[in-house]
């Protein structure tokens, strides 16, 4: 399967536990990790035969902009952004808080995928 990675993707979110960690934005990066069959895009060099990185993007940022309280519950809803991509037949996401608490950055890594016979048919 190939994979397109979205690298460094800077998130401003509403996140935290508390309603005091809440109150300011923080910024979260995400790394994207998207499988896919790139075969068709390869022979084509034709942007409908593949994802378009930049407009997912921005979804995913539109979707990161409702406040959450958990990583992993902001992690789970961009993967379910990646997956309404009728190629990608799994995605993995990786979200880091920087600055979480005083001295400690953390991660959380989601990875979804369709069920078998799930995939959209694509041209």
């Amino acid at each position: 399967m190939d994979r397109i990675r979205i690298s460094r993707l800077l998130l401003p979110v509403r996140i935290g536990v508390g309603a005091r960690e809440r109150r300011a934005r923080q910024t979260v990066c995400a790394e994207v990790v998207l499988e896919l069959d790139l075969a068709a895009a390869s022979r084509s060099d034709r942007l409908g035969d593949t994802v378009d990185y930049a407009a997912l993007a921005d979804r995913l940022r539109a979707s990161a902009s409702e406040s959450c309280r958990l990583l992993e519950a902001l992690a789970g809803r961009l993967a379910a952004v990646c997956l309404a991509e009728p190629r990608v037949a799994a995605a993995e996401v990786t979200l880091t808080k920087v600055r979480a608490r005083p001295g400690l950055n953390a991660s959380v890594t989601v990875r979804r995928g369709r069920a078998p016979g799930k995939r959209r048919a694509t041209s």
